[in-house]
Order: C-alpha cells, then sequence, then structure tokens
C-alpha cells in the first residue's frame, strides 16, 4: 500500500501564486507586493509521518513550494503506482483541486483519491457529487487514512459510516461525521521534505531558514470568522498539547538537519501557561534560537520579558478592528486600550510587534474602516497584515451571510480575501474595502522605511533568500507604489 499526499498545483504565474496547505485561508499572493511567503502544509505533513510511524509507505509532494505546473504532477503520479492520493482543498482552489482530482482519475482509474482540507470538511457532499473523489477525510485525517488505507490494502469496502469519512454510496452520501480528536501524544513529528524545507518562509520571521512549529491543535475562542475551531477542529474547540520532548525532537532535527535558524510558533495562540513552557524548553535546548509565535492580548509583561530572555524576538496578536461592536458581533471582544497597552509591554519587555486586521465584517462601514486604519497608524506595530472578511464555507460568517443576503456570489475562486470581496453591505461596497487595503498597504511600507531596525532585518533576510538583484527590484517596486496616487472612490 502506498500513498501519496499532494498540495496539487494552483495559481502560479508570473504575478502571482496561490497558498493553499498551511494557512487559515487560501490566499492569492502578487510576487510584486510582499515577501515571498510559502507555507508549510503540516496537516499533509503530519498525516505523511503518521502513516509511516504505523507501516504504511506515504509520500508527502508539495507542488506548489516546487512550483510544478499541473502537467508536472500528473507526471509524477503517471510515473509512480499510487494506491492512494490524498489532495489538499481549499474554498477559493475547490474548482481547481476537483479539476485535478478528476484528472487523477481519468489517468490511473484504479487509484482511489480522496479530498481533505476545509472545502471537503465544510461541504463534503457538495464535494462528492460535483468529482470524481472516492472519499471526502473530514477534519483530523490521521487516523481515518489508516483505517481506509488497512480496509484497501485487505480488500475490504470500508465500514459504513466510518468515523470521519464520507463517500457516495448508490447515489447517496454517506457520512460518518467527524472522528473524536486525536491525542497529540500519538502523533510523530511531521515529515519534513529535505527538497522544500528550506522554501518555506514565515514572512514575519527575522532570520532564514524559519520554519513553522505547531505545539496544539484547537483553539479556546469561537470567532464567527475564523476555520480554526469550527472547520479544522469542530466545535467546539479546545486546546490539545503536544509533549514538550515531542517538539523538543522537531525542533533540535530543523536545527541539525536543515539548518534552521528561526522557529514560528503557529499555534492559534500561545496562552500565559504555554508561553512560559514553550520559553523554558527554547532556553534548555543545546543552541539558542530565535522565535515568534501569536499571543493572548492579555500576556503580561512579566512573560514577555521571559520570552525575550529565552529567544523569542517577536510576537503577532489578532486586532482585527477597533470599533467595539464588529468585535463583539463577530464574538472578537477588541477594546483599543488593551491592544495600545499590549504593544507598550511589548516594547518594554524588547519584543517586535505584528498586528493582524479584517476589513469587512458585519457592521463595518467607511466610517470604522477610516477610525481602524487610524488606530493601527497610531498604534505603531513593527509590521502588519491586513485581509478582507471571508465567509468560509462550515464558519458562523457564511451561515450569517446566507441567511442575510450578503453573498455577492458562491463563485468559490473568490473566495480569497486579498484582491476582492464576496460579502456585500448596504452601507460598504468593494471599491471601500479596495481602497482601505491600498491605505493599509501603503501605511505597512512607510511603516517599515520608517523603522531603521525593521528595515534592517527585512534586508538582510530578503537579500538572502533573493540575492541583490531582486532586493533593488523590490524597494523600486515599494517606492513606485508609494509615488503613485490613487483616488478615493466616490458613492
Amino acid at each position: 500500500m502506498s500513498v501519496l499526499l499532494l498540495n496539487q498545483p494552483w495559481i502560479d504565474s508570473e504575478d502571482e501564486y496561490g497558498l493553499r496547505a498551511g494557512v487559515r485561508w487560501a490566499q492569492i499572493r502578487k510576487r510584486d507586493r510582499s515577501m515571498p511567503f510559502y507555507s508549510f502544509p503540516y496537516a499533509l505533513a503530519c498525516a505523511t509521518s503518521y502513516l509511516n510511524a504505523h507501516g504504511v509507505e506515504a509520500a508527502l509532494r508539495d507542488s506548489i513550494a516546487l512550483g510544478e505546473s499541473k502537467d508536472q504532477a500528473l507526471r509524477h503520479i503517471a510515473d509512480r503506482a499510487y494506491d492512494v492520493v490524498v489532495l489538499e482543498t481549499s474554498t477559493a482552489s475547490i474548482g481547481c483541486d476537483i479539476d485535478f482530482c478528476d484528472a487523477i482519475k481519468a489517468l490511473r482509474p484504479g487509484t482511489t483519491v480522496c479530498l481533505a482540507g476545509q472545502h471537503a470538511t465544510a461541504m463534503p457532499e457538495d464535494v462528492l457529487r460535483s468529482s470524481r473523489a472516492d472519499f471526502v477525510l473530514i477534519g483530523e485525517y490521521e487516523k481515518t487514512l489508516l483505517e481506509l488505507c488497512r480496509c484497501l490494502d485487505a480488500g475490504q469496502a470500508p465500514v459504513a459510516r466510518m468515523k470521519g469519512l464520507a463517500c457516495l454510496r448508490d447515489g447517496q452520501v454517506v457520512n460518518g461525521g467527524r472522528r473524536e480528536p486525536l491525542d497529540l501524544g500519538e502523533l510523530p513529528p511531521p515529515y519534513r521534505d529535505p527538497a522544500t524545507v528550506q522554501k518555506y518562509n514565515e514572512p514575519s520571521a527575522r532570520f532564514f531558514p524559519n520554519a513553522a512549529v505547531m505545539t496544539s491543535r484547537g483553539c479556546s475562542f469561537q470567532c464567527t470568522f475564523c476555520v480554526e475551531a469550527s472547520v479544522n477542529y469542530g466545535s467546539p474547540s479546545r486546546f490539545r498539547y503536544r509533549p514538550l520532548a515531542d517538539v523538543r525532537e522537531e525542533i533540535l532535527a530543523l536545527v541539525t538537519d536543515h539548518g534552521v535558524r528561526e522557529i514560528f510558533f503557529d499555534d492559534a495562540f500561545f496562552t500565559e501557561k504555554r508561553a512560559i513552557e514553550i520559553s523554558e524548553l527554547m532556553e534548555a535546548l543545546p543552541v539558542r534560537l530565535h522565535w515568534s509565535c501569536w499571543i493572548d492580548r492579555g500576556m503580561s509583561e512579566e512573560t514577555l520579558r521571559r520570552m525575550k530572555k529565552a529567544g523569542c524576538s517577536g510576537v503577532k496578536f489578532g486586532v482585527e478592528t477597533f470599533d467595539p461592536e464588529i468585535g463583539l458581533a463577530a464574538r472578537k471582544k477588541v477594546r483599543r486600550e488593551t491592544v495600545e497597552a499590549l504593544v507598550r509591554r511589548c516594547r518594554r519587555a524588547g519584543l517586535l510587534t505584528h498586528a493582524s486586521y479584517i476589513f469587512g465584517l458585519p457592521g463595518e462601514t467607511r466610517q470604522t474602516l477610516e477610525r481602524t486604519l487610524q488606530a493601527a497608524a497610531s498604534l505603531r506595530t513593527t509590521s502588519f497584515q491586513v485581509s478582507i472578511a471571508i465567509p468560509i464555507p462550515g464558519t458562523e460568517l457564511f451561515e450569517q451571510a446566507r441567511r442575510n443576503g450578503w453573498l455577492r456570489t458562491t463563485n468559490w475562486s473568490e473566495y480569497e480575501g486579498q484582491g476582492s470581496s464576496v460579502l456585500r453591505y448596504q452601507d460598504l461596497d468593494e471599491a471601500d474595502l479596495l481602497w482601505a487595503m491600498t491605505r493599509a498597504r501603503r501605511l505597512k511600507i512607510r511603516r517599515l522605511l520608517q523603522n531603521p531596525v525593521a528595515l534592517s532585518m527585512y534586508a538582510m533576510k530578503l537579500l538572502r533568500m533573493m540575492g541583490p538583484r531582486e532586493f533593488l527590484r523590490d524597494i523600486q517596486r515599494k517606492a513606485g507604489f508609494l509615488l503613485a496616487r490613487e483616488a478615493r472612490p466616490r458613492r
């Protein structure tokens, strides 16, 4: 029994590329606008190591990081007799994902194709009826995939209503629902492909090469827009932690085998207790490493100083909006004073800061966008990121949008949150959101150019990743963007 776990090709052109696996929502990146960013396909990598640990031959291939075309990826499958192929899906890429699935079945009809990931988990019936896929793997799928492989290897049909599995039988969808949450102590460190491990990059990390590591699954919050709890792990969701010894083993392997210089902990966020535990772990390593993570906005200064002492260089935190009513409606309680106090504590502790914002949540208007932009400018975090609210199927926001008639389209390819909006409100349209995104990008570039420390770190990292010529081109593009004039949309 041989299994290929594949992050199949999506968008890859001279101007842009798409990210699907390893990010909380799929996105299309403009090559001329940002630091190169390829995300580590954590779910596929964990399933690969889990299968191999249980005697099933499994291989991981990240076509996006490799820059493979559809034809190249299909040629790889044609040249090898895989029994099972697992494909990652997302809402924005689902059309391409289904097309690729059907191409495999046309090429190798006897190969079992499974669709996994966010969109397949949220809409298994729709995916099964619109593709030639044999199965959908729902949510966390390590155990489900292992059980399925053992059934197929023994020549048996999967048990009816197997937990974590959906399929078509006699024209009817049979859905076993979610499997019970995995004990993360049973999970080996994720497989890292030597061919791609140094292609991955966390944009906010100071050094390159860097690597993403997750020490937990789940999230204790229930934000209406987030896929973390509702789609990825099932609601209600609580934190489940990996044993610290396993985390230590993974980090040391990244350093010794792949030359990694910095770790980005991509958990939903660190609680105070987890931040202290990870600080103790990092300080006890035989090598000194820089690291960063997402944190709770209530993190104490004492803990922030403890993190800094253990090598933490910076922290990320979600703000999303500075309008309290929008935040409450999204179950994201945000007070400007709380965020400002956190940034002050981080500065006193000597940590870099990175805030995330979402434009276009329910209740957003031109006025609230303006207030958030002004607050973001005055907050003066080291860096920040902005996306447009996307109602991903499976989230509460999607159900709200459908009930209230806010969805402009169900053309899934537009559900990526960078260059367009699929939500329509009475007091806000797409032109307003795109104008705000442009304003935010200008602010982000000016913030970088006005911060000598951040600029030097950015320059050194980009030079190491891309070389002097591409670095100069990047600076020229940013200067040209700042000099260009852009008029605010009129009503």
